[in-house]
């Protein structure tokens, strides 16, 4: 499978930063501080350029090496001095520049003191924020917060235990459209994820089930599931042939969700929050099979089109010949276009509220003065 071409405006790295053209000249000025996650971060990049004069993409790692990546997760105290001087040189390229929006994704290793700096040098600024995974209580969501001016969450438990979150799903980009009726699709299964020992056992059920599937389990790192495998039992059960180190482009993704009757949707443990396959699915008129209750609560729920297991026990084999027993025309429910991700930036760029929290704008002993 071949990715298309994007057809997007072009962008340029300038140093730290990544600048994307807008297409609304004397339009917004627009900040997207945000990790790389499957290029998903330049998705939303170029989204915001089509509602603005200019983007400035900052990676919020310094580094997206897997080492780095580990050592900002478990230790990111280790890479204090990376991550400082990393967001100082993105302060310097912003320094001739007016940024009318920021918005922080994931925040994971933000330091307060870069928001608190643009604002200093952008007054009317707007900040805002969205946790695409749950928010722990030491997050450093809870640093950034007195800096927002509006925050936002995938996961409806977070967003009923902290009251200044709005709730907000994922989206699904531009490469995934509408196929084929059910009848002319070449899969009647797909899996598509990074692996785990739980996503690993549940897509093997699950395949054993129907007659063709397609089965696509990524690790970052062989060497390091190699590790796990033998220093964790449950590990220990994943066939290594099964997975590889080779990453889906999302077009790639597209093609198979569009060719797939049914996509299974195995969520992080945990988790209550939708996540982007299943948008990216019904985007692409498939079926879904989900253990995820949370998908109940939407709007585009029906039970024709989603299929919920038991988190608790089996089933999923049943559930998946339930819904291939109903085949689809290909399409996505009416209305759906309003979780497209040019539909999700907007509210971003059109939000206006207080500031999330009432605690003032000021330093504090967590910020670099």
């Amino acid at each position: 499978m071949t990715a298309p071409p994007d057809g997007s405006t072009d962008d340029v790295k300038l140093g730290v930063l990544r600048r994307y053209a807008g297409s609304e000249p004397g339009g917004r000025s627009v900040l997207l501080v945000a990790p790389s996650f499957f290029g998903y971060e330049s998705t939303i990049a170029r989204a915001l350029a089509h509602h603005s004069e200019v983007v400035f993409h900052l990676d919020e790692r310094a580094s997206n090496s897997a080492l780095v990546r580990a050592t900002y997760r478990i230790r990111p105290g280790l890479l204090a001095a990376v991550t400082r001087r990393h967001f100082r040189r993105a302060l310097a390229a912003l320094s001739e520049r007016t940024v009318d929006v920021v918005v922080v994704i994931k925040g994971e290793v933000t330091p307060a003191w870069f928001l608190r700096d643009v604002r200093r040098s952008n007054p009317d600024v707007r900040v805002v924020f969205y946790a695409y995974d749950p928010i722990a209580a030491d997050d450093n969501y809870f640093a950034l917060r007195p800096h927002v001016d509006r925050a936002y969450s995938f996961d409806a438990q977070d967003v009923a235990r902290l009251p200044e979150l709005a709730y907000k799903p994922l989206f699904y980009g531009p490469a995934f459209s509408a196929g084929p009726s059910h009848a002319e699709r070449r899969w009647d299964l797909a899996s598509v994820g990074t692996v785990n020992p739980e996503r690993y056992e549940k897509t093997e059920a699950a395949a054993a089930a129907v007659d063709t599937s397609f089965r696509h389990m990524y690790t970052p790192s062989a060497a390091l599931l190699a590790v796990k495998r033998l220093i964790d039992p449950e590990f220990g059960t994943i066939d290594p042939s099964r997975v590889t180190g080779v990453k889906l482009s999302q077009h790639e993704v597209a093609e198979v969700f569009r060719q797939s009757r049914v996509v299974l949707d195995v969520q992080k443990a945990g988790q209550s929050g939708l996540t982007m396959r299943t948008l990216e699915a019904i985007a692409s008129g498939a079926s879904i099979v989900t253990w995820n209750e949370a998908v109940k609560n939407e709007d585009f729920y029906d039970p024709d089109r989603i299929a919920v297991v038991d988190p608790d026990g089996g089933g999923v084999q049943e559930a998946i010949l339930r819904v291939l027993m109903r085949p689809l025309d290909g399409s996505a429910p009416s209305g759906f276009e309003r979780h497209s991700v040019s539909a999700w930036v907007s509210e971003f760029l059109d939000s206006t509220t207080a500031p999330v929290s009432a605690e003032p704008r000021q330093s504090s002993d967590h910020e670099e003065n």
